[in-house]
Parts: C-alpha cells; sequence; structure tokens
C-alpha cells in the first residue's frame, strides 16, 4: 500500500513538470501591498482599468510598482488572462493591466559591474492562484534588464522547473564573486515532501546550469543534500555537495542510521565551474 501512495505521489510530482505549458494563460495574481516590476519594454499608466482610459504615465521595462487594489476586472490580452489592479508608480496613482507585470523578481549585481541587474519572471498558470498556494502550477517567463537594456534571447541554457521560486545567493566567499540564481520547488506534505533545487550562474547574458540538489521525505526515511561554498567550507572556490541519508524506526520513530552516503565538488576555475570529484562514502555519522 505504502509502495503505491509513493507512486502516485511520484507521478503526481513529474506530472507537474511535464504539463503542456500552452495550457498556462492566466497571470499569477499579485498580492496588495507588493512591489513587483514592469515587464514589457513600455507600458501605459491608466487612470481607470481599461485600455480605453487616459493615459497618466509612461512606465518603462524595470519600473517599479507598488500594488494597491486587485479590481474585479479581467481581461484578456496578447493570450493572457489578467486583472487590472490599482498601483503606485513613481508617485502617482494610476491603473495597470496584470498581464504586463512581473510576478517574482531576483536583483543582484550579476556582471559585477557595480550595478543592479533585475531578473524577471511572469509566471503564468491554468486557473487564478498566488504564486504561494499550495499545489498551485505556473510556467516561468524569464527576463533580465542589465544597464537599461532587456536581455531576453537564451537566457538560461536549460530547463527551468515550473512552479518554482526564484532565490538569489550572494557573498559567498569566490574570488572573483559569483552571484547565484537558485531556482527552489516543492510540494507534499509530513508523510511525504520533496524539495529540489537547480542552481545557475551567469555569465556573457546568460545563465548556465551548474547541479541541482534536494530533500526527499519518505515515512521512516529522509534524505538530503547539502550544499556549501568557500564561505563555509573553506576550500577556495569551490562548491560541496554532501548527500545524506537517514532511516527510522517505523515502531517508535527513532533514528536507526544516519549515513554521509557522498560528496561532490564543482570548481569554480576559468570562468565555469567543473565537476572537478565525487566521493562515494558511506560513513555512519552519530
Amino acid at each position: 500500500m505504502k509502495k503505491l501512495i509513493y507512486s502516485i505521489f511520484l507521478i503526481i510530482i513529474f506530472s507537474i513538470n511535464i504539463y503542456p505549458i500552452d495550457i498556462y494563460n492566466t497571470a499569477l495574481l499579485l498580492k496588495e501591498n507588493s512591489e513587483h516590476y514592469i515587464f514589457e519594454k513600455k507600458v501605459n499608466i491608466r487612470s481607470n482599468p481599461s485600455v480605453k482610459s487616459k493615459v497618466i504615465g509612461l512606465a518603462v521595462f524595470g519600473d517599479p510598482v507598488i500594488i494597491l487594489e486587485k479590481t474585479n476586472i479581467k481581461e484578456k490580452l496578447y493570450d493572457i488572462n489578467a486583472y487590472w489592479y490599482r498601483v503606485e508608480w513613481k508617485g502617482k496613482t494610476g491603473y495597470i493591466w496584470g498581464g504586463l507585470v512581473s510576478t517574482m523578481e531576483g536583483i543582484a549585481d550579476f556582471d559585477l559591474d557595480g550595478k543592479k541587474d533585475i531578473l524577471l519572471s511572469r509566471c503564468t498558470s491554468d486557473k487564478e492562484v498566488y504564486a504561494d498556494d499550495y499545489m498551485a502550477k505556473y510556467a516561468h517567463n524569464l527576463r533580465l534588464f542589465e544597464n537599461k537594456e532587456m536581455i531576453t534571447e537564451k537566457l538560461f541554457n536549460a530547463k527551468i522547473l515550473e512552479s518554482s521560486v526564484i532565490n538569489i545567493l550572494e557573498s559567498n566567499g569566490f574570488s572573483p564573486e559569483v552571484v547565484f540564481v537558485e531556482f527552489s520547488f516543492s510540494f507534499g506534505d509530513d508523510a511525504f515532501f520533496t524539495q529540489e533545487a537547480s542552481l545557475f550562474f551567469y555569465k556573457e547574458k546568460k545563465f548556465y546550469y551548474i547541479c541541482n540538489y534536494s530533500k526527499q521525505q519518505e515515512p521512516y526515511k529522509f534524505r538530503e543534500s547539502n550544499i556549501t561554498f568557500p564561505k563555509e567550507n573553506k576550500l577556495a572556490n569551490t562548491i560541496v555537495i554532501e548527500n545524506l541519508e537517514a532511516t527510522y524506526d517505523s515502531k517508535n520513530g527513532n533514528l536507526k542510521e544516519k549515513l554521509l552516503k557522498s560528496k561532490i565538488y564543482y570548481k569554480w576555475s576559468k570562468g565555469r565551474f567543473r565537476k572537478i570529484k565525487e566521493e562515494k562514502l558511506n560513513i555512519r555519522l552519530d
């Protein structure tokens, strides 16, 4: 019975990742008092929630807006269904259609030129959901705003996990510094839980894939990949992933065994990351 339940759980997880993208035609809902960014090159801020209303300002890609209120007016434009929102932009209050605003953001100096860059995602779903709704399914549409330039072509060299959250990892002890983008995804409950993450670094207007790491909770078993950077592991320009596994007694829940299964090393050298070593260990941890 447990195997059957676990198999159904895995089917659900993988179905999220192979779900047809073309059904994702509804912009994710935006919460009140949240800050987001203009997602297109030029966007009209209007006096009322309608494309026929007066234009009170012209926003450009990367401009921040504060979401004040979601209206009850929904409209389909550019094959996307989205609500109109009352927003604050440069001290003005007006209205903007939600399909022109980012859903998730990552702000960092990716190219290390001393200026902040903005990685934006406009997420679309198969229904009306917020990004943090339980079992929300959505797809990323990613753009980068760098030095007042929109960069869109082949931004990532690997598929970005759907329904994933953008995290920025900085000041990790690399020399020269490396800024990472992590896409993390989680699903499940206390009995069955999976968390996966994909790590990327930026170089020459493109994000390059480095590695994956994950956590998996099953009844009486827990697997975890711990990632450390030079600041923690004291190894020059090296990422270390430790893969651990713990098993528990089915009767009393006590820890039976905890193992360090393996270590994987990725070295930053000559502008790229290389997998330099993998150690099979199976070391028992007390």
